[in-house]
């Protein structure tokens, strides 16, 4: 008689936990496959996040750059124009080649509304 009201005492306490839910170990179980698909998406949407960090860094990087070389050559260039022109001034003045325009541009200062055609030849006599 003990046999049996074990048994049946046993098939009472299997049917309780039945009717009850579900156990510990199919809770656990659930809770690790929740914990598993959450990491799983904040991983994805963090991927998505570096890629789209990537680009942006390496546009604004390229910005970066192509204003420094514009800075940089339009420095270089105004150094450049003010050396060649300076150099060519130099040039001009020091052979002489500005004279004649300086010359000139005085005579008309000088002897403007005067008409004089001959000057040179009457001074060379």
């Amino acid at each position: 008689m003990i046999p049996a009201l074990r048994k049946e005492m046993m098939e009472n306490l299997l049917k309780k936990t039945k009717k009850k839910g579900m156990s510990f170990e199919v809770w656990a179980g659930i809770l690790l496959a929740a914990a598993a698909l959450l990491i799983t998406i904040l991983g994805v949407f963090i991927a998505i996040l570096s890629i789209y960090g990537y680009k942006k860094i390496m546009t604004s990087a390229q910005e970066a750059a192509a204003s420094k070389s514009k800075e940089a050559a339009e420095h270089i260039m105004k150094t450049m124009i003010e050396k060649a022109t300076t150099d060519a001034l130099i040039d001009i003045i020091e052979n002489g080649k500005l004279n004649s325009v300086i010359n000139e541009s005085v005579e008309k200062v000088v002897y403007r509304g005067i008409k004089i055609d001959n000057i040179e030849e009457e001074i060379e006599q």
